[in-house]
């Protein structure tokens, strides 16, 4: 099949990596037209899209999708291509099939334009510029065009004829199909990911802020646009979640996300619990080994995670969540103490971020949380990262896998290339437009069990004072652990595990316990998972 539009005798004669798709030098790929949308924009009627030399598509079913035109010719397909079609068009199927049983885009090339040359657009680029190349043997074809960077890594190995320091080179080149934006934030970056949709290019990215922050006006210009915005990096790492929600389990209603969605908390608590740490200690070595950044607020607050469980929950319960209206907590309050207590009581704390229907309502959150030990995801340790789902079919998963470092998310990064090459339809998009504004349940009427650490005056009576309260306000209590005793008047630690109850009459329970005049400082207080 000719991958060559000719452009009406003018002259002027375009390809784009030999797939069939050719610029009309706006930056806009004709291809697009067969989604109807950029058709009309261009003069002709919706669905009966005219190009420059006269040819003209005529077609019935919008799944099917066009490879090549033949200058001045009329080609029409009606689900067999049996109408309409040219001769060249009808030999051994037609212009819908390449060989027998093969999809019409198996085989598609790809030309990528990289942005941004850190840690993991380094590790991108290494994967692509690689000799090992094992997508190609689907008949994939990447091919890396240009890398743009303001100062490339000393001993970076890409070739000087495709680097650049200039972000437009790539925008504006008719020729690269899709655009991997790499710079992380949501200022340059969402330039970077408008410029590229408005230009007709896709757009793959790791950049999870940038979707949670940016994401609605984002994906409403690439659903106008006809393209995708692919992101499986951006919320699992080298954890194949997304992709699992989008086709391998498609067939189920989920009701329950949740997980270790950050690898640098998982490490700091790892080790905290590990070697009784603090957590200034733990992060500092966390630093020190890469696994934690100079400044790691968005990490060790909770936010990092918050964007993720966002990007899963509109996936797989089709809700969009502003991600100010997610309750978030971070691990700076828990302490080697509550670890300890935490042991007694037979669990480990992970910051864990859920997202989970209740009847028709969403409870979501992110905070350090108590799992027992014989629960999945308890064992996960140190920089690893693990996704639990629940469907009505397939029952529960566990997704396990390095959810951050180069090659993890570089891995991902190419997974995303190589499904756009096999199947440009926008899937992601599709689903994340579907995704209706969602506001998430009152964290006060969370149901949970829950851990309490206060410190008290050693005195007689002061336990049954504060069992009193919790009881006025219906919370049993299941377990209590105290590590320590001694004289009258010591201040001591109290570690208390309840049953079942609502955050609201927690809150007041605890509200209440802190005006005691023998507990001193604060009740830290975590949410447990059974």
């Amino acid at each position: 099949m000719p991958a060559l539009f000719r452009n009406g005798g003018r002259g002027d004669s375009r390809r784009a990596a030999g797939d069939g798709r050719r610029s009309d030098g706006s930056g806009r790929l004709l291809r697009r037209c067969l989604y109807g949308r950029d058709c009309a924009a261009r003069g002709g009627r919706e669905g009966f899209p005219h190009f420059a030399g006269g040819g003209r598509i005529w077609f019935r079913d919008r799944r099917v999708q066009l490879r090549g035109l033949f200058d001045g010719a009329d080609i029409g397909v009606d689900g067999g291509g049996s109408r309409g079609t040219t001769g060249a068009a009808s030999e051994g199927g037609g212009i819908l099939s390449e060989g027998k049983g093969e999809s019409p885009r198996r085989g598609r090339n790809l030309r990528i334009g990289l942005i941004g040359c850190g840690v993991v657009g380094g590790g991108v680029a290494e994967l692509l510029l690689d000799s090992d190349r094992p997508w190609e043997k689907d008949g994939v074809r990447l091919h890396l065009v240009r890398v743009a960077d303001l100062k490339f890594p000393r001993g970076s190995r890409i070739p000087a004829k495709i680097r650049t320091h200039r972000i437009e080179d790539i925008i504006a080149d008719p020729s690269i199909d899709v655009v991997v934006e790499l710079v992380g934030g949501t200022g340059v970056a969402n330039e970077i990911a408008t410029s590229a949709l408005s230009a007709g290019k896709d757009v793959v990215t790791a950049n999870k802020a940038l979707l949670a922050e940016r994401g609605e006006a984002l994906f409403r210009l690439a659903g106008d646009m006809g393209r995708e915005i692919a992101f499986e990096a951006a919320v699992g790492g080298g954890i194949p979640v997304l992709q699992n929600l989008l086709a391998d389990v498609a067939a189920n209603r989920f009701d329950t996300v949740y997980g270790i969605l950050n690898g640098t908390t998982n490490y700091i608590l790892t080790r905290m619990t590990e070697e009784n740490l603090s957590f200034e200690d733990a992060l500092s070595e966390a630093q020190q080994l890469g696994f934690a950044e100079a400044d790691p607020t968005l990490d060790v607050e909770g936010v990092d995670a918050a964007h993720k469980i966002q990007l899963l929950a509109a996936l797989a319960f089709g809700r969009r969540v502003a991600m100010k209206k997610i309750p978030t907590k971070g691990i700076r309050r828990v302490a080697p103490l509550d670890i300890e207590y935490a042991a007694q009581l037979g669990c480990v704390i992970k910051l864990l971020a859920v997202a989970r229907m209740v009847g028709s309502g969403l409870e979501m959150s992110v905070a350090p949380t108590l799992i027992t030990r014989e629960h999945p995801v308890a064992g996960i340790s140190r920089e690893i990262n693990a996704v639990f789902l629940s469907g009505n079919r397939v029952g529960e998963l566990l997704l396990v896998g390095r959810g951050a470092g180069r090659y993890p998310t570089a891995s991902a990064v190419v997974g995303d290339l190589i499904r756009l090459a096999q199947d440009p339809q926008p899937r992601y998009v599709r689903r994340m437009l579907a995704a209706r504004p969602c506001d998430p349940l009152p964290p006060s009427r969370y149901r949970s069990r829950y851990y309490l650490r206060l410190t008290a005056v050693e005195r007689p009576g002061v336990l049954a004072k504060v069992t009193g309260i919790l009881g006025r306000h219906e919370i049993s209590i299941a377990s209590v652990v105290q590590l320590e005793a001694g004289r009258t008047g010591r201040k001591i630690p109290v570690a208390l595990l309840t049953h079942e109850t609502t955050a609201e009459r927690l809150r007041k329970a605890v509200k209440e316990i802190n005006r005691l005049d023998v507990i001193k400082g604060r009740t830290v207080v975590f949410p447990m998972v059974t």
